[in-house]
Parts: C-alpha cells; structure tokens; sequence
C-alpha cells in the first residue's frame, strides 16, 4: 500500500520526497481558490516574512460561532483543518522546514480568522511550489550502478553561506543541534523549542515544540529544548544500536547558550535558585554528560551560522535569504 513517500535511489544520494502525495491531494486546490492566485517568489518562505502580517497573526482571534466559522470556510474555499493536516503530514514525512508554520497555523485550529487562512494559503503554496522538495542521505561511495540525480538546489544566497569552518562528520555519526526562541509567544509568553538531528549528510529527527511553561530567562529556555532533543538522541542511538551502527562516542549537541552549555556538561552548578527552575532536567542532562550526550558550544562563527540555518525553520517565521537546507 502506498505510503505518500517518494524514495529516489541515485548514484551519490537517496532521496526521500512526498511529491506524489502532494499532487493528489493540491488536486482539489488547484480547481478552486489557487485557480485565481499568484505564484510566490523565488525566495519564499512558509509563512509571509511581513512584520505587519506576523504581529495582525499573532494577535486575532476568530469567531468562535459555528455558523460563522462555516461562513468564512465557504468564503475562503478551504477547509482549515484539513489544510493544516496536510502541511502537517508534509513535515512530519520529510518537510522540516515547514515545523514552525505548522505548528503556529494548528494554534488557531478551533477558530482560525481571516487572516489565519490567508497564512495557510501561503504556507500550501509554498508547499505545492517546493514540492520537489526532500532530505537526501548522501553514500559514502556512489553507487556506479544506478543513474546520476540532479544536485539539490541552494535556495540561500552563495554569500550568506559560510561553509568554510563548519563541523564535518563521519557518514555514520549522529550528531544534533538545539535553539530555542525565548518567550516568543505575544499572548503566553512561552518559548519554542527547536531540534535537528543529522545522520549521513542528512536530517533523520527534527521537532518545533511550544513550550509547556513559561521559562524565567532564556537559559531555561534552552536547558528545556536541550532536555527534549537528549531524549531524542537517546532513542536515535538505541535504534541504531539495533541496527548494527553504534554511536561509539558521546553524541554532540550544539546549543548556543553558554550557561546552558556549562550546566549541562556539569562544568558551573548554578545558585540554588536557578537550578530549581530546571529541576529534574539538569540532574538528567549531567548523568548523561559525556558519555551518552555532549553538550558543545557554539563559538566558531561559521558553526554558529550553520546551526542557524539549520534551526530557524524550527523557530521562527523566516525572513526571505534565512530559508535552509536541511537536506
């Protein structure tokens, strides 16, 4: 049974894409409100760039009357739900970079407004646009037995790359980068939380998480990120036991705060009263501390760029040179 997945067998990569699935479903699309819209740019994001259309999203509120809600949805000539659903099982197969706009359209589920729905018309465009789109698992070797595949394209601009300086890996270590976004939210003031675990040149886990608590500075913040991606990287490196590639040594972990960093690999115990805030978190990150996960900071300045273009899709609404490569 068909699964939605494309896998594309190349002489230097496999390629995993969702183009298929993005044809059948965008068929209804086309023949509706898409018929009457203009394609977007070259450089296009998830959701608009616009600080006018970002600050009018976060703040409105829709009309929580059923009648009304049906009224808007036969007016927009989509179906919220279903819309965002779609944009979901993209990124969970195979779209990170799609992790923060789908988790700030699925926000508004219950009674999304106007302005909602013209966000997730941007966001199904932009998927639809980029739906040759995909993460590539690069081979040690090429295999001389199967045909050449066309290069990934570079979507940042050359100039705002810095690959000279970037950490390198073997084909067979795992390795994670972690961020969050402090008290982002306008209306809670909660964080997000964003994670990217590579492996063979590329993303095998990615998650954008809203924070459950407010944290009291952003060291909190992403002492709470860097708890959630070390238990994902405990269970990567399990999966990967089973499958015969160890993780011999302790994985890394990028994270870019500096106290985080020192709490984490137990080099500075903080004052009693911030490590309450973090509780539970900071015993578990110090027990795996050098053994299991290391938590690595971001000093060089190419690292630090290669982190960012990384995880910003995880975070943040992104500006129009800021769209990643993940692949």
């Amino acid at each position: 049974m068909y699964n939605g997945i494309d896998v594309r067998q190349t002489r230097h990569y496999i390629k995993l894409s969702v183009r298929s699935f993005i044809d059948k479903v965008f068929e209804k699309h086309l023949t509706t409100w898409m018929k009457s819209t203009y394609p977007l740019g070259a450089h296009s994001t998830p959701l608009p760039s616009d600080q006018t259309f970002q600050k009018k999203f976060n703040s409105s509120t829709g009309d929580p009357d059923k009648n009304a809600q049906r009224k808007l949805s036969t007016k927009m000539q989509l179906n919220y739900q279903s819309g965002v659903g779609e944009l979901i099982w993209a990124m969970t197969t195979c779209r990170p970079e799609l992790s923060y706009s789908s988790v700030k359209l699925s926000q508004t589920n219950s009674c999304p407004h106007k302005i909602h729905y013209h966000g997730l018309k941007h966001a199904l465009k932009f998927l639809y646009q980029s739906r040759d789109d995909g993460l590539y698992f690069w081979r040690t070797q090429p295999r001389m037995d199967l045909p050449e595949g066309p290069l990934p394209t570079i979507m940042s601009n050359r100039q705002d790359i810095l690959l000279d300086g970037c950490p390198q890996f073997d084909a067979a270590t795992v390795h994670a980068y972690v961020d969050s976004d402090w008290a982002t939210c306008p209306k809670t003031r909660r964080s997000f939380g964003g994670t990217c675990i590579r492996l063979a040149g590329g993303t095998i886990a990615y998650k954008c998480k809203f924070q459950p608590t407010v944290a009291g500075s952003s060291t909190e913040a992403e002492f709470m990120a860097a708890y959630d991606t070390g238990k994902m990287i405990l269970f990567i490196r399990s999966v990967l036991w089973d499958l015969n590639v160890p993780q011999e040594a302790a994985t890394i972990l990028f994270e870019d705060n500096d106290a985080c960093t020192a709490m984490g690999n137990a080099q500075k115990p903080t004052p009693r009263g911030a490590a309450l805030q973090v509780g539970m978190r900071t015993v578990w990150i110090m027990s795996c501390s050098k053994t299991t996960i290391y938590l690595m900071a971001i000093s060089h300045f190419a690292v630090k760029i290669a982190a960012e273009q990384v995880l910003h899709s995880c975070l943040k609404a992104l500006g129009k040179i800021e769209r990643p490569n993940l692949n």
